[in-house]
């Protein structure tokens, strides 16, 4: 039964991605994933859908859709207040003066906004809408290869890394082990340094090679410098100082730590109106937007949720885990996380599943909750893969090649991730940070 409950899985999760590649919703792919598996591991279809399934999906709305709707709304009124594109200008303005490295520093625009904008919270699908049209004026008119615009979303997981930030797996950790969102905050410098070197240093070698084989701008980004897009993104609007955006930014941050993550967005949202409100035209529709907004990414999240939960719960996975525990606990944690998030692009399904359990595993071996929040926090970039919603979001919307773009995500999530985790867990073996 364990191998075909295994078999199952495998079967469920590769369904799972391939209905990702094609476009089907999330929510349903991941429930019809769910009832392969349950078929393949002889659990009673009605009762674990009504029972298992559904009470771990309902979970985690209840626990986390008002951070969802918050961040949701607050990035709205970041967007329709102009707040965000006022930063995003402000950057790529500062690049144009630049005399020297100019496309390098073009490069790193990108990543910069996402990883500033993640680390506040704000939703990945509302950062594309705020980066994209910038960045493409910029990329062209510098002559950088479009399919570097991936680079964005495959940083945006650094963020997971840092203590004090406000993505949803920082905070999940926060709740499930009482812990605050600062914790290990040695550990995190580390990570997120080792992250961002190996990037810097990936990038570079990535610009090297493009223009060893002569890519430019239009090599991947023909399609979205076409006129009528151009005439899309060059209306000139009136922008507010791009310091109101800092600050709204830092309350939300300080508030967060401070007190709560939901204060800390309800200041933010009230900094956005007291600073950007003459340039929201609907007040009405912003906040609606803002709500409706969170509602997708909430019920995709659950579903991937009960997805993971399942998956552990199958007999199967006791295959898996049984390999796995073979590991120290320092290590098993990380790779079950990684694994888990790698499979269903989502990482807080992967840490409701597994979170209490790594944590006894790991306080057994006498490592504290803060180290392990901190490290699980660092296993989970592998969640953009090619499956993930956010890269077939982002590369419609971009109308980049698929296939060019893939490879951008994986290598620049991979290789960074993976080491910045690694040298983590060396700090932790050794006695440093903790």
């Amino acid at each position: 039964m364990e191998l075909l409950s295994l078999l199952g899985i495998l079967i469920g999760i590769t369904f799972f991605i391939v209905c990702c590649f094609k476009g089907v919703q999330i929510f349903l792919s991941a429930w019809l994933a769910s009832v392969i598996i349950i078929l393949f591991s002889g659990m009673p279809l009605l009762d674990t859908l009504t029972g298992a399934w559904a009470g771990s999906a309902g979970d985690f709305i209840a626990s986390y859709i008002l951070v969802l709707a918050g961040g949701c709304l607050y990035g709205q009124t970041l967007v329709d207040g102009r707040g965000s594109r006022s930063m995003a200008v402000a950057f790529a303005n500062a690049i144009r003066k630049s005399k020297r490295n100019q496309k390098f520093i073009c490069v790193l625009f990108v990543p910069a906004m996402y990883m500033l904008l993640t680390f506040v919270g704000v939703n990945s699908f509302v950062i594309v809408f705020t980066v994209l049209y910038t960045a493409r004026d910029l990329y062209q008119e510098i002559d950088v290869p479009w399919r570097f615009y991936c680079y964005g979303g495959a940083c945006s997981t650094a963020t997971c890394y840092l203590g004090g930030s406000l993505q949803l797996v920082n905070v999940q950790l926060s709740e499930m082990y009482g812990t605050p969102l600062t914790a290990g905050m040695g550990l995190s410098f580390v990570g997120f340094g080792v992250f961002c070197l190996v990037f810097v240093l990936l990038a570079k070698l990535d610009m090297k090679k493009a223009e060893k084989n002569g890519e430019t701008f239009l090599t991947t980004g023909a399609a979205f410098a076409s006129q009528a897009v151009k005439e899309e993104s060059g209306k000139e609007q009136e922008l507010p100082k791009a310091r109101y955006t800092l600050f709204s930014m830092a309350a939300v941050v300080l508030c967060a730590v401070a007190f709560d993550v939901l204060i800390g967005l309800f200041v933010g949202i009230l900094c956005n109106l007291l600073f950007f409100r003459k340039y929201i035209t609907d007040l009405k529709s912003t906040v609606a937007t803002g709500m409706t907004t969170s509602y997708s990414p909430a019920l995709n999240a659950a579903a991937t949720v009960a997805l993971s939960t399942l998956m552990a719960e199958a007999p199967g996975f006791r295959i898996v885990a049984d390999a796995l525990s073979q590991l120290s606990p320092l290590y098993f944690g990380p790779a079950v996380i990684s694994l888990v998030t790698f499979l269903t692009s989502a990482p807080p399904g992967a840490i409701s599943a597994f979170g209490p359990q790594i944590l006894e595993s790991m306080t057994a071996a006498g490592y504290s909750a803060a180290v392990t929040h901190r490290i699980l926090s660092g296993a989970v970039f592998p969640c953009v893969g090619p499956h993930s919603v956010g890269v077939v979001n982002t590369t419609t919307l971009a109308k980049l090649p698929y296939k060019k773009a893939v490879p951008v995500y994986l290598r620049i999530s991979l290789i960074p991730g993976f080491l910045g985790l690694l040298a983590m867990i060396l700090c932790v073996q050794f006695g440093v940070f903790v």
